[in-house]
């Protein structure tokens, strides 16, 4: 699956903003001293009251950190203080946050059909498809395509990007994927996400032919011809045998790339 990178393409606040904290902030992460903006961040959504402007600023200092699983609580904590008219303004950093911890339940409520933008598409998008929401998946991967023909941002690109994949890989169309990692533009950046999509696609469509494989030979063990049996007994099993041996070798080196804990993600045995 895609790595994120960069994700947030939205700034919180402007560079004159007249909030002390929220200047603070952005110079820790303007000098890149991360453990001092996410100190601050975390102390930022502990207070009470606690504005809009404050909530979106520690966000999205979190979602360049790496989002992580222990500090739910405190943003759950944090967003359950907003004002309750204010609360929809800060629906893209509460999906954002629980997408980024796989935590799409939570996500399921912030997602949307309607993405202000590339971010907001892909986490929505990933949701839909974790959820098995197909109808709002199917609509958002059509508009998620109109998006990245209309768009010349290569981080918005990216994000979509990631995003369809989830998606064509949840329904099977691994031909879908890699066209749409074929047409990226090759930069160190995104060159992971542009080779791991693409080794994925066929080792996936590897997977799913030799599960189709195993299928097919065990019709073909039922339908022995039985002159040939009296005349070479054994040499049926024997060959069918062998191939399967063959087929569960390549399937143990490719279920190093995709293991069978991760298969469903990509519509095997679904």
């Amino acid at each position: 699956m895609p790595q994120m990178i960069n994700p947030v393409s939205r700034c919180a606040t402007d560079a004159k903003n007249t909030n002390p904290l929220i200047n603070e902030l952005s110079g820790y992460t303007e000098l890149g001293r991360r453990r001092k903006a996410h100190a601050l961040a975390c102390r930022i959504l502990e207070k009470d009251p606690l504005s809009i402007e404050e909530f979106s600023e520690a966000m999205s200092t979190l979602s360049i950190q790496s989002l992580m699983k222990k500090l739910t609580g405190l943003v759950e904590s944090a967003y359950t203080r907003l004002p309750s008219k204010e609360k929809r303004k800060v629906r893209f950093w509460m999906l954002c946050f629980y997408a980024c911890i796989e935590n799409f339940e939570k996500a399921l409520p912030f997602a949307t059909r309607n993405p202000a933008d590339a971010g907001d598409l892909m986490f929505s998008l990933q949701t839909f498809t974790v959820m098995n929401k197909k109808t709002e998946a199917a609509r958002l991967a059509r508009k998620g395509l109109r998006m990245l023909s209309n768009t010349d941002d290569p981080f918005d690109q990216n994000s979509i990007r990631a995003g369809l994949t989830d998606y064509f890989f949840k329904n099977g169309d691994y031909h879908a994927v890699l066209q749409l990692w074929s047409e990226a533009p090759l930069e160190p950046v995104f060159c992971r996400n542009k080779f791991t999509s693409i080794v994925e696609s066929h080792a996936a469509m590897a997977l799913r032919s030799i599960s189709i494989a195993y299928d097919q030979l065990a019709e073909l063990q039922k339908t022995e011809d039985d002159e040939f049996v009296i005349s070479c007994p054994g040499l049926n099993t024997g060959l069918i045998k062998d191939c399967r041996k063959q087929l569960e070798g390549f399937e143990k080196n490719l279920e190093k790339i995709i293991p069978k804990t991760r298969q469903k993600d990509f519509g095997i045995g679904a």
